[in-house]
This record gives structure tokens, sequence and C-alpha cells, in this order.
């Protein structure tokens, strides 16, 4: 292959962060570390920044085999490789890439197909649910940014239950903070007593 570019870099899975060197050539994403990793670029299907650490310098790979693939890299470096992909995909290098998120404007529009589609009935509750996790940065290589989903039920006793039955659902007008009477008066009491201005709201 012809490697086009070379940066230092960490792959992040649930299990641990190993270092390496992350290599770019014409036809793989090679991460080199005792774990070796080749991926080829035509079964690359979506490419995500991402954040770790709180720090916004990594990306995230899917695949066509639906693997996923979350690269952390030295700041400034995720631009470098964000600049030879995109330019990549332009020259056709990754046939099967449907996403990069290249610009705030492509996850915008990626939000409006998911979102067009789970009305439409084309995406059931959730796969929508999982989608938007992803957009949002959520992975399943990172114990601290794993996909979250909402509270619905409130009934976790009986065998069975019937989904027709509105006590089954938690009371979705208030938040979780304040599903029970107890925790906010606790809360609403906290504020009240709030010494100083910036410790005046309800949630942290």
């Amino acid at each position: 292959d012809d490697i086009i570019l070379t940066v230092d870099a960490k792959n992040v899975t649930m299990k641990d962060v190993s270092s390496g060197t992350f290599m770019l050539t014409n036809k793989n994403v090679i991460f080199d570390a005792d774990k070796y990793i080749e991926i080829h670029l035509d079964s690359l299907t979506a490419i995500f920044l991402r954040r770790y650490l709180l720090f916004d310098t990594s990306i995230e790979i899917f695949t066509i085999d639906h693997k996923s693939y979350f690269f952390d890299f030295v700041e400034g470096q995720r631009d470098k490789v964000m600049f030879e992909l995109v330019k990549m995909k332009k020259n056709g290098s990754m046939p099967n890439l449907t996403f990069i998120q290249d610009s705030p404007k492509s996850i915008q529009n990626l939000t409006k197909t998911v979102q067009n589609k789970w009305i439409d009935g084309k995406l059931s509750n959730f796969d929508y649910l999982m989608i938007l996790n992803m957009i949002a940065g959520r992975t399943y290589n990172d114990l601290s940014q794993y996909p979250v989903f909402p509270w619905i039920l409130a009934d976790y006793t009986s065998e069975t239950i019937d989904l027709n039955d509105p006590n089954v659902y938690r009371d979705l007008s208030v938040p979780i903070g304040a599903y029970s009477e107890e925790r906010l008066l606790t809360i609403l009491e906290r504020v009240r007593s709030a010494q100083f201005k910036s410790d005046y709201y309800l949630y942290g």
C-alpha cells in the first residue's frame, strides 16, 4: 500500500485503551500496536467525530460487517486524518461510505433523514433511538459514553403487563428527578436554602 498519513493514536475499546500508530493508505486504515487492526477502505460505511475524556479529538469508524473502531488522536492530528478521509471519499476510494461527519450541516441532514424515516414508519423505535445515540456521540467502545434509553415503564413487579394500561408507564409529564414526591420536595428545599446564585437550580 501507498502510505498517505501516519500519526500516533489510541484504539479505545470497552476493555482497554492501546497506544500505537494509525496509518492511512490508499487501500486500508491500519492501526499498528500489540493488537494489529487492518480495515479495508471499501468496507467503511460511516465515520463520526467523537469525544474522548471530554476532548474533541477522536473518530469512530463503522464497517459493513457491523463493527466499529474508535481512535483517539493527539490534539490537532484528527483534522489531518479527516482531511485525508474526506479527500478519499471524493475520489471514490470508499465506495460503501454513506456518511462522513465533515461539517455540522452533515449531522443536521442525517438527523432530519433519520427522523423522517421514523415518522414514515421505516424505522422502529429501537432503531431510531440507537441511531440518535450514535449521532449524539454515544458508543459501545467507551463505557463513559455508552448508549442511553429513556425510562418508560413503571411496572417491574407484574409477571405480565398490558401495554394498553396507562398505569404500566412512568409519568412522562415530569422529569426523572421529580418522579417521586419525596425527591421533588428534597430538591425544592435545597434550592430554597441555596446560599449562592450558582447553586440555584433543580437538577445538576
